[in-house]
């Protein structure tokens, strides 16, 4: 295996944990933003919802990051099939 294949296997290895890290970070602070939105509501407590949105707008923003990564990904596995 040459060094520039091994290379492209290890960013593809580094790429697919940081997209199952991302999906994981997305589900928590998903299931977090619920959770606290479901609080806001029953105690009318506003600083409660400013929190959820918080968390929502974060997930949001993984949820971006993901796509990008995802990208990429798509694009090393690609150069990867170009080496066979």
């Amino acid at each position: 295996m040459t060094r520039k294949r091994k290379a492209v296997d290890d960013k593809i290895q580094n790429l697919k944990s940081r997209n199952l890290e991302l999906s994981t970070d997305i589900e928590s602070l998903t299931a977090s933003s619920d959770q606290l939105a479901e609080k806001a509501e029953s105690s009318c407590d506003m600083s409660i919802l400013v929190k959820s949105n918080a968390m929502c707008k974060a997930s949001k923003e993984k949820v971006t990051e993901m796509t990008e990564l995802d990208k990429k990904l798509a694009d090393k596995l690609l150069e990867q099939k170009n080496f066979v």
